[in-house]
């Protein structure tokens, strides 16, 4: 981005934008992201307690609601899988929780565990799966098998990495593992303290057609947005393949920083049939950024988005005159979009209300998403070309590169195509 268009839209965005919305452009390497800014955010009154969020006019709240919930969670790092299941337990809500986990040695283990948890109505199951695409590939086949007999779902996966306990040394102390302080911190914002809370919390996501809550992000990667270029495109080429207009991943990006949260059955299910194919995740080792698991977390607002669904995000608990329950704020991000990116005013968002920057980021965006769409195109047709005269008799080679090289440039006039 050029640093006077930067600042241009910056300065647009101090002006009479939502103090709780910025364009984040901290990463040098990565893409700008027009996001919330979650500190303000946190800090702020919009954040309320569960009980507060569901008006008594919807009935009710503390009765059997008659939701059915699916709890899934991977747990190939098995240390904290117990304390955390114990956590489960107690909330005695879930029809069913799934444990997946890659060898049948840390199954058994787990299978140790069943009784002396005293599981009651919840039914456990322990499932060994390939570690392919971490806990995403088997969080897909798991909603798939057994989410057509759930209302709704929490996935939750035990983390532990080398590269975040570097990066965040100072904040978890000598001794700390970032992985878990991460997980920890997620679970404080996702799991209720009691079966009431729970009730609260799957009645504020009907009356409120709310399609997902998000954990608000850990400290350490709050500044998170699009990242690498290529998120944007494999979130794209992921929506298309179900249906979706990419159109709908200009809006501000909202995401489970993680990959953790609470969804409505039915509005994710139209997706697993894709993203529970072996062969859409790459091998490891994977890269730090920029491979379909990122983009996938990032294209979850613009699938709930087309549904005319909301985001509901959810806190950890205060205890300054506030209760010691979670807290939540719903997003409305039910904003129709057309093919030259216009909005519904009507419409617009409570907490992140749009502004001229906005448009102008917006319209950035598309171009960019439309320039890389012009060089796949580009490199497909180069591709064919390479293949073509292969096949072809060294003296019509030439004929049939130029024929398609005019095409190429007559398709891409006017066109920047970007550096690969």
């Amino acid at each position: 981005m050029h640093t006077e268009w930067k600042s241009y839209l910056e300065g647009c965005l101090s002006r009479g934008l939502s103090p709780y919305l910025h364009l984040n452009t901290s990463e040098p390497h990565s893409l700008p992201t027009l996001m919330p800014r979650w500190d303000a955010l946190e800090a702020s009154g919009l954040p309320r307690p569960l009980d507060q969020l569901v008006s008594s006019s919807f009935g009710q709240v503390g009765q059997d609601q008659g939701i059915r919930s699916l709890a899934i969670i991977h747990a190939f790092y098995p240390d904290c899988l117990k304390p955390l299941l114990e956590r489960l337990v107690r909330l005695d809500c879930f029809s069913v929780i799934v444990i997946t986990t890659d060898t049948a040695e840390k199954a058994a283990r787990f299978e140790a565990w069943r009784h002396e948890l005293a599981f009651g109505e919840s039914r456990m199951i322990v499932e060994v799966v390939q570690n392919r695409g971490r806990d995403v590939l088997p969080f897909w086949k798991t909603l798939e098998h057994y989410g057509s007999g759930c209302d709704v779902f929490l996935k939750l996966h035990l983390k532990r990495s080398p590269i975040w306990d570097e990066k965040w040394q100072d904040s978890i102390g000598e001794n700390g593992d970032a992985g878990w302080a991460w997980t920890e911190d997620i679970c404080r914002c996702l799991i209720p303290s009691s079966k009431h809370e729970y009730q609260l919390l799957t009645t504020w996501m009907t009356v409120e057609g709310i399609g997902a809550l998000f954990p608000r992000p850990y400290k350490g990667v709050q500044h998170a947005g699009w990242g690498n270029y290529k998120n944007l495109f494999h979130a794209s080429e992921l929506l298309r393949s179900v249906g979706v207009s990419d159109l709908f991943l200009l809006l501000p990006l909202i995401f489970p920083a993680g990959n953790m949260f609470w969804g409505d059955v039915k509005s994710f299910l139209p997706m697993a049939a894709l993203c529970s194919n072996d062969d859409y995740y790459p091998e490891e080792p994977l890269a730090d950024d920029g491979t379909p698991l990122h983009a996938m977390e990032r294209s979850y607002t613009a699938l709930l988005a087309s549904k005319t669904s909301n985001i509901g995000v959810l806190f950890p608990p205060k205890t300054c005159g506030l209760g010691s329950g979670l807290m939540g704020v719903t997003v409305n991000i039910n904003h129709p979009l057309s093919s030259d990116v216009t909005l519904d005013h009507s419409r617009q968002c409570d907490v992140f209300p749009h502004s001229q920057a906005i448009w102008i980021y917006l319209l950035h965006l598309k171009e960019v998403m439309r320039e890389r769409s012009r060089g796949d195109q580009f490199c497909r047709e180069l591709k064919k070309a390479h293949l073509t005269v292969a096949h072809t008799r060294q003296n019509q080679a030439s004929s049939v590169l130029g024929r398609l090289l005019h095409k190429i440039k007559t398709s891409l006039t006017g066109a920047i195509l970007p550096n690969r």
